[in-house]
């Protein structure tokens, strides 16, 4: 970063051939001033990979953002940001913050940005970033992500994925009636001996549509076994709601055209209040669905 200050004058002129070869550099650069008196910002220079990254040129830049390049930050990221710059900046003149930005025309970019402040005569502070895209990395974190977070067969919420989140709400959200569903397939080792396993591979995927249409965006959905599903129906207004929604599990699995077979679910339901943990709740749907199985399958019980 150092040197890269170097290539300015102390006027912050630059000459052409240094900005050529600025310009065939991998990454963004721009530097600003920014004077402590006014509260303003002025672009001194950019060049091109800046303007690629972001969008802007420096003249759009200062017409539209005030020459403000922290203006891009993403207003969700702008807070840690300026946590980060802040306790940055109380250690030494230089910082390195990752966040996101709006580009002027191609929707949210992931960048790095390094930067070094340099204090400049008449409450000026020069500041002289570096950015680098990172998009396509962070990407492709989130899809690894997602995919140790999901069953593989069923695209739903694998166990340890299920378990982690509904502790989460039934911990921050203790004061609201949630209902833990807890659904088994039928006799569902006959489909893969008679049918074969890619039968009922098939069988599962259509299970978890089923619950994927018919729950909210809210509510969490897993695969916990290997024909065991399990939700969590989170801040519902009363009981009813969560039996409601089982027997339209029963009638609609019941009566759903599977590609060879027909099956049938059971399910056992238990609601959550503050007295009880996660495990509570999950042993007595657990129970619940145990009853339902006895009792002659294809159907609910309640705990």
């Amino acid at each position: 970063m150092d040197n890269i200050m170097d290539c300015f004058n102390d006027d912050s002129s630059i000459d052409n051939k240094m900005s050529d070869m600025l310009d065939r550099m991998r990454g963004g650069i721009i530097l600003c001033n920014f004077d402590l008196n006014t509260q303003s910002s002025i672009v001194i220079y950019s060049n091109c990979g800046w303007s690629e990254i972001t969008g802007y040129t420096p003249e759009q830049l200062q017409s539209e953002k005030g020459g403000n390049p922290q203006a891009l930050i993403l207003e969700d990221d702008k807070k840690q940001s300026d946590e980060d710059y802040a306790r940055q900046m109380a250690e030494g003149n230089t910082y390195e913050l990752m966040y996101r930005i709006i580009h002027r025309s191609c929707g949210i970019r992931w960048v790095i940005d390094k930067g070094i402040v340099k204090s400049l005569p008449n409450n000026i502070m020069q500041n002289l970033s570096v950015v680098t895209e990172i998009t396509k990395i962070k990407e492709q974190e989130e899809a690894m992500k997602l995919l140790a977070q999901q069953d593989q067969l069923t695209e739903v919420n694998n166990k340890a994925t299920f378990n982690t989140l509904s502790k989460n709400i039934l911990e921050k959200q203790n004061n609201s009636l949630h209902a833990l569903l807890m659904l088994d397939i039928d006799d569902f080792k006959d489909v893969n001996d008679r049918y074969g396993h890619a039968e009922g591979d098939r069988v599962l995927g259509e299970v978890a549509i089923e619950l994927k249409e018919r729950f909210r965006s809210r509510d969490i959905v897993g695969r916990v076994g290997g024909d065991e599903f399990t939700i969590l129906m989170t801040d519902i207004p009363s009981k009813d709601v969560a039996i409601k929604k089982a027997e339209e599990l029963c009638s609609a699995i019941r009566n759903r055209r599977f590609t060879k077979c027909e099956i049938t679910v059971s399910i056992g339901i238990a609601f959550a209040n503050d007295e009880k943990s996660f495990n509570e709740i999950y042993n007595e749907a657990d129970e619940a669905l145990y009853q339902a199985k006895n009792n002659g399958k294809n159907q609910f019980q309640m705990k």
